[in-house]
């Protein structure tokens, strides 16, 4: 679903996909149509996912040439010991 914000550059379409990469290993990427080109240093919404990727110990590349849309891609270690999630505050979901 494309946020209604007027976020994203005028995308008219993302294109997500997820794949095993090795064992113990996933790889997402997703790719949009956008025209304005995202700066992983100032989106908030790139900002939060890389926060995300960053705790679960995997890795992100965003990668937004002008006029070319934006690719970003992730991949996770799926065998990581994090600790478990805290609860989610109430009234949160």
């Amino acid at each position: 679903m494309l946020p209604d914000d007027g976020e994203v550059g005028e995308a008219r379409f993302i294109e997500p996909s997820v794949h095993p990469t090795r064992e113990q290993a996933s790889h997402v990427s997703i790719h949009d149509d956008g025209i304005d080109g995202a700066d992983p240093a100032r989106g908030a919404r790139l900002i939060g996912l890389t926060d995300r990727v960053e705790a679960l110990a995997g890795t992100i590349t965003v990668t937004s040439p002008p006029d070319l849309g934006t690719f970003v891609q992730v991949e996770l270690r799926l065998d990581n010991d994090l600790p478990p999630a805290p609860p989610l505050a109430q009234g949160r979901e």
